[in-house]
C-alpha cells in the first residue's frame, strides 16, 4: 500500500490576518481552540503567534497537559480544557489558573470533595445540544446542578456548547440546538 506525503504550511501572519477578519464579521472576541495539538498544527506555535491579539481572550484545548504547556510558554490569558480531565489532576487546573468543562453532576460531586485546596476550580458549564457528547442536556438537569455548586469548590466561568451542524447549508438542526442552548441558559 502507498500512501501520499502530505503537509500543511501555515502562514503565521495570515492567521493573525483571519482573525481580524473574522472579528470583523462579529464584533465578538474570540476562543482560539487548539486541542489536538491546534489539530496537528502545532499548537505551541499558534499560540505564540496570536498571544498579543486582543481579539483572542481565551484558549481552548482538549487536555491538561495542553493547558499547562501553554501557560509555559508564558500564555497568561484564560484556558478551558473542553472536555474532562482525570480528577486526581484538579490541583494542576487550580495551580496554573485553568479552566475545566463542568458536564455533569457526577463530575461536579467529584470535583466538590476532592477540591481540598482552598481555591475553587473554574468551570464553564457544558451543554450538550445536540453533539452527544459531553453536557447538561435539560433545564432540570442544568438547575439541579447549579444547586449543588458549592462556591468555596467551584466559581463558574463560562457556558458553552457545541453545535455539531453550525456549518451545514442546511440550518434547521443547528436552529433547533441553538433554541435548546437558549432555554437552558
Amino acid at each position: 500500500m502507498k500512501y501520499r506525503d502530505t503537509y500543511v504550511e501555515i502562514n503565521l501572519n495570515n492567521l493573525n490576518q483571519n482573525i481580524e477578519s473574522c472579528y470583523k464579521h462579529t464584533n465578538k472576541p474570540m476562543m482560539a481552540i487548539l486541542k489536538a495539538n491546534a489539530y496537528g498544527h502545532g499548537y505551541e506555535e499558534i499560540a505564540r503567534s496570536i498571544k498579543n491579539n486582543d481579539k483572542i481572550i481565551m484558549y481552548g484545548v482538549a487536555t491538561i497537559k495542553e493547558a499547562i504547556d501553554l501557560r509555559n510558554i508564558g500564555i497568561t490569558k484564560d484556558i478551558l480544557v473542553l472536555g474532562p480531565i482525570p480528577l486526581q489532576e484538579l490541583k494542576l487546573a487550580i495551580d496554573y489558573d485553568i479552566s475545566l468543562a463542568l458536564y455533569s453532576l457526577p463530575y461536579l460531586e467529584e470535583i466538590n470533595r476532592l477540591n481540598i485546596f482552598n481555591k475553587p476550580v473554574k468551570v464553564h458549564i457544558a451543554i450538550d445540544s445536540g453533539m452527544n457528547r459531553i453536557g447538561i442536556k435539560s433545564i432540570d438537569e442544568y438547575n439541579n446542578l447549579l444547586s449543588r455548586i458549592d462556591t468555596r469548590k467551584v466559581t463558574i466561568d463560562g457556558i458553552f456548547s457545541h453545535f455539531a451542524t453550525a456549518d451545514e447549508s442546511d440550518d434547521y438542526e443547528y436552529n433547533k440546538q441553538l433554541e435548546l442552548f437558549k432555554s437552558i441558559t
